[in-house]
């Protein structure tokens, strides 16, 4: 005789961060010389090798210039004042001429800005995080503007990917639990879920943790 088992769900990950920027791993490009990612604006970019997925951002730095930059286009960021928001974005260069990498993010009034912020770089050929935050003081639509800088005169060129801005002020409360579905209660072979959240764990009553396949 099969043993029936009551079982308990622990949800991880619940909180329902909301991705802001469009395309933000670049994996999307129009087709033109140079080519651009899409929805974003890039003069002297070129596709280049990913952190994640299957392209970056190589901002291209030529010598008739001491900075470039590459942005969204306008009003593309649904900012809500009073909501803390979490910045972040990959870098990776070589280029020991580049002084620093700087991140705003523009309301559409003007040249003020959310959040604006310069990074030193650590220039070894290899991926690195750089990560901030702000809490927005209006609600505005807005565009990310990220540009490097490097002596005048001078060459190089920095990768970028997984460019992202996350309300990071969702809590696991505003989790919607109308949106998972679970059955039999109790069970002997399979358990089934349908459910909207990507990852949990599920365990006996008496504590041993039981396999997931997710479909």
């Amino acid at each position: 005789m099969k043993k029936k088992h009551l079982f308990l769900i622990l949800f991880t990950n619940l909180i329902l961060a909301q991705e802001l920027v469009p395309n933000p791993s670049f994996e999307s490009w129009i087709n033109t010389n140079p080519p651009y990612p899409t929805t974003w604006n890039c003069a002297y970019c070129s596709k280049g090798a990913p952190n994640s997925g299957t392209y970056s951002v190589q901002l291209n730095l030529p010598s008739s210039s001491s900075s470039t930059s590459f942005n969204t286009n306008s009003k593309v960021l649904n900012i809500i004042a009073g909501k803390t928001y979490t910045v972040s974005y990959y870098y990776n260069t070589s280029s020991t001429d580049i002084k620093s990498s700087i991140i705003n993010v523009y309301k559409s009034s003007g040249s003020r800005f959310f959040y604006g912020n310069e990074s030193s770089l650590i220039k070894d050929g290899q991926w690195h995080k750089y990560v901030g935050t702000f809490t927005a003081d209006i609600s505005d639509l807005g565009k990310i503007d990220i540009s490097a800088t490097i002596t005048y005169g001078l060459t190089g060129n920095i990768s970028y990917d997984d460019v992202s801005i996350i309300d990071s002020s969702l809590s696991i409360n505003e989790t919607n639990k109308n949106n998972i579905e679970i059955y039999p209660t109790y069970i002997t072979d399979f358990v089934y879920f349908f459910v909207l959240l990507k990852i949990f764990d599920v365990y006996l009553i008496e504590g041993k943790k039981i396999n997931i396949v997710y479909y």
